[in-house]
């Protein structure tokens, strides 16, 4: 009778341990994983998508987007290399625990979700091989900070992720979300750049809309000729040294005059006295 009982509690045992084992799905490399990624947007917090198991585990584990208070991905749970991974699946999200809003395929049960769109460089695109992403691309001026320019995704993520020009005070190159190989990245979208969100000088093509060009000193925008005007060349100026020059030819000049006029009147004396 008690081995009976003792064999009956070890089959429950052995049945529960097995069950709890096969909950989370064994994932190979390469293999996707669908899971509900953290947005920006308040009222579209998640949006569903399936990198592959890797970029899982080192793109969005640890993601956590906080800004209106819903924090992070939910990610199912899953076996990869003998390791048990998940996450938010027990966490309340207003009301509803994560588990139930990836079943509902990302979207609150207890909500609906609204036509507004989500901001500008908020929800992640796969991106493939060779594709672009438009971004805006820190220069070293202070009255034009930024150009839009769209390198393709492997320079963005080369190139661009870690320049940092901060010359004015207004720090490196915004970047919009966007997923490559699985993993996500963005840039300076949630910075406030000279007042503004980085987001919102993304979606306004580069430009920082509370900046006013600098104005122009006085004297320094050239006077339009009015038409049928011909400009008059300006009267050139003599140097002091030629005017000094002019004047001492003009001195000799008379020097010589006066000379010649009195030896014309001594050689007319001198005729008159031998006439006498």
């Amino acid at each position: 009778m008690i081995r009976n009982k003792l064999s009956i509690a070890l089959t429950i045992f052995f049945a529960g341990a097995f069950a709890s084992v096969g909950m989370a799905q064994s994932a190979a490399a390469g293999d996707h994983i669908t899971i509900c990624h953290r947005t920006g947007s308040a009222t579209n917090p998640y949006v569903e998508i399936s990198p592959d198991v890797e970029g899982v585990i080192d793109g969005h584990l640890d993601h956590d987007q906080t800004g209106n208070g819903l924090g992070g991905d939910i990610i199912p749970e899953f076996k990869f290399k003998g390791k048990t991974y998940s996450k938010n699946l027990s966490t309340d999200f207003g009301g509803v625990i994560g588990a139930d809003i990836l079943a509902n395929g990302c979207v609150s049960p207890k909500s609906t979700p609204t036509p507004t769109p989500t901001p500008p460089g908020m929800t992640p695109t796969p991106t493939p091989d060779g594709d672009h992403v438009t971004i805006c691309h820190r220069t070293g001026s202070a009255t034009n900070p930024y150009v839009e320019i769209s390198p393709d995704v492997e320079g963005v993520i080369n190139g661009h992720l870690d320049h940092n020009q901060i010359g004015n005070g207004l720090g490196g190159d915004i970047i919009p979300v966007f997923v490559y190989q699985g993993k996500t990245y963005s840039k300076n979208l949630d910075t406030i750049i000279g007042g503004v969100r980085g987001a919102d000088i993304l979606a306004n093509h580069c430009v920082v809309s509370n900046q006013t060009p600098t104005p122009t000193p006085p004297g320094m925008t050239p006077t339009p000729t009015p038409p049928g005007m011909t400009p008059t060349p300006p009267v050139p100026t003599p140097e002091p040294g030629t005017i000094v020059l002019f004047g001492t030819g003009l001195m000799g000049l008379g020097a010589a005059g006066v000379r010649r006029l009195f030896g014309r009147n001594k050689s007319e004396e001198g005729s008159e006295d031998q006439a006498d």
